[in-house]
């Protein structure tokens, strides 16, 4: 009987969310689950609301705020 082909392991990433009123640790821009809207946070602060209820902040990588 032949092996069934497996799928590669997706690497096991920690996705980090913030709820609001959370302290902020990393600054960068974070963008809501639900809704898509993406913010800029600074560490330090607290998470603003998120625009819908039970939504929360997930940071996400912006290329093009990097520095050459």
């Amino acid at each position: 009987m032949a092996k069934k082909p497996t799928k590669p392991k997706a690497a096991k990433r920690i996705m980090r969310t913030l709820k609001p009123g959370e302290k902020i640790e990393d600054s960068g821009t974070y963008q809501s689950d639900m809704s898509k809207k993406r913010a800029t946070f600074v560490a330090g602060e607290l998470a603003p609301p998120a625009p819908l209820k039970g939504e929360r902040w997930r940071q996400v990588f912006d290329p093009g705020m990097m520095k050459k």
